[in-house]
This record gives C-alpha cells, structure tokens and sequence, in this order.
C-alpha cells in the first residue's frame, strides 16, 4: 500500500479520493462526523483519539475493514493563530491497533508514520490498551493531585517544603492495584 502526500482537511466530501483519513478530534466530537465518515469512499479510517469504552461502534458503523483504531504518542492543539503545537510524548509510542483478520493496513500505516519521525508499535487488542492507558492516566492523575495539593499546604509554611514524593507515589500504587487487575491482559 502506497500513500501520497498528506492533505489536512476539516471536512470529508463523500467522493473525496484519499488513501486514509486520520481521525483526530475529541472523543466528544466522534458523533457529528460519523455521518461523513461512514458515506466517504476512503479505504481506511483511522481513530486517533482515547475512547476506552470500546470501538465497536466506529467498526460497526465505518465498516471493519476500513476501520483502524490508533493513539497518538503525542499531544497538542490548534492555537487561535491556526498553527498546531505538540509535543512527542517519549514514554508512549503511537499505538496502531491490528484488526481482527489482520492486513496490511497497520503495517503500512506503521511505516508512513514511522517516516514521518513518530515511534510506532502494533497492538493487538487496541481496546483492552486503550482501557490500560485510561486506567494509567487516572492513576497519574491522582498521584499528581495529591502532589500539587502537598505543595500547596507547604506553601503556607515556608519551612514544612515536603521532602518526599511518597504520599502521591502511595495514590498512584493504590490505584493502579485496584483498576489494573480487572482489565484484559492481552494488550501487546
């Protein structure tokens, strides 16, 4: 599978000739362009966005075989200047997911993106990493509240400045023990 040189739309026309789509709006704005994505001709849709609820949905409705579910390994946004700003995200690497019958596709998609200077991995059961990583997410998340909630008690007392992360190393052990069991373990 060959691509051409990419093209950034903000709107998919339904007889638009693309070799992919890579889909990377919020997860809350998935429902208003279904309808475009679902009556396009392009052979491959890419979800690059967190839905940890699962995708079966977005197959169903785009059709398996035009369906890959990804995460990028980066971060950002569009500024009021139009220009986008990200950072690369070195602990985390795109994440392709393989599709039940396995293609091509992931591959290939794999090594565009690979060209384009972004570490990629391949995983088969995208939705069970998806859930992994909403699960790391809250866990950090927690951890870095209860850290910025220490500094700023110690704030109001110049000479209590903790000297230990522990109290937020203890959140973030705390919940990882008691989401990440439950999850499926087949996620690389």
């Amino acid at each position: 599978m060959n691509f051409r040189s990419p093209v950034v739309v903000d709107r998919l026309d339904r007889q638009s000739l693309y070799d992919i789509c890579l889909v990377t709006v919020r997860r809350e704005q998935i429902e208003a362009i279904m309808p475009a994505l679902a009556a396009s001709v392009v052979p491959l849709i890419a979800f690059f966005h967190n839905h940890a609820d699962g995708s079966e949905s977005l197959a169903r409705r785009i059709g398996l075989a035009r369906t890959v579910i990804a995460f990028p390994g980066a971060g950002g946004a569009v500024g009021a200047d139009g220009v986008l700003r990200y950072a690369l995200i070195a602990e985390q690497p795109t994440m392709i997911g393989i599709p039940l019958g396995f293609d091509a596709r992931p591959r290939a998609l794999r090594d565009v993106l690979r060209r384009s200077g972004l570490r990629v991995t391949l995983v088969r059961d995208p939705d069970a990493w998806l859930r992994r990583h909403a699960v790391m997410v809250g866990a950090l998340t927690g951890a870095l509240g209860s850290a910025v909630a220490t500094l700023q008690r110690s704030s109001d007392h110049a000479t209590e400045f903790p000297t230990s992360s522990a109290p937020s190393v203890r959140v973030f052990a705390l919940w990882m023990r008691h989401a990440w069991p439950p999850l499926p373990s087949r996620c690389g």
